[in-house]
């Protein structure tokens, strides 16, 4: 009888920075952003043949980041991309700032990275009240995890996009967008302590 083959939450591995900013008159609705500054945007950002998740902010230890001109020949029209994404929309007149900055943690002790964060900032601020806003956030998101005296922090330049409207409608973003994934198998150790659970939980009658 083959075995079956069980997974472990998949893990993303490579990823992007990007950012963009669209400007317009058109739109309309509740929402007049949407078809029209917002797509702009993530043209300008490189991302608009996709169909956008969005995903929480947490980096694995093993990932890792390539840049936007490596990672457009693996791009693939109608593709799903998850996405950590901040996005700032405004009127004529109005600034719009996004901001994505990433932080790693190393043990002090031995170097190795345990993890990493992201942190977005949506705002009417100029880039420096972005970047001074992500660094704090994301010191704040690190050492809320980790003690400081056993941690170093690698705080990565943060991606900005922030501009003033000139039309009825501006949308900024910044993207931190996966690209590709590891799926870890499960092994028999594994499997066997998940039937062990269910059968406890069975004869529990929970």
């Amino acid at each position: 009888m083959q075995q079956e083959l069980n997974y472990l939450p998949r893990v993303p591995l490579a990823y992007f920075v990007t950012s963009g900013y669209g400007d317009t008159d058109y739109g309309s609705g509740l929402d007049p952003w949407h078809t029209g500054a917002f797509d702009l945007a993530l043209a300008m950002a490189g991302i608009e043949n996709f169909n956008i998740v969005l995903c929480s902010s947490v980096i694995p230890p093993e990932s890792y980041e390539i840049p936007l001109d490596v990672a457009k020949p693996h791009f693939r029209h109608g593709a799903v991309m998850e996405v950590i994404m901040a996005s700032m929309n405004g009127r004529a007149g109005e600034t719009v700032t996004a901001g994505l900055g990433r932080v790693r943690v190393r043990d002090r002790r031995t170097g190795a990275c345990l993890g990493g964060f992201a942190a977005e900032y949506e705002g009417h601020g100029d880039a420096a009240t972005a970047a001074r806003s992500l660094r704090h956030e994301l010191e704040g998101i690190a050492l809320r995890r980790y003690d400081a005296a056993q941690v170093d922090l690698e705080v990565d330049e943060p991606a900005i996009a922030s501009r003033e409207v000139q039309n009825l409608h501006g949308t900024a973003i910044a993207a931190l967008c996966w690209l590709t994934y590891s799926f870890p198998q499960l092994t028999e150790p594994q499997r066997e302590a998940l039937r062990a659970a269910e059968k406890a939980r069975c004869r529990g009658g929970g």
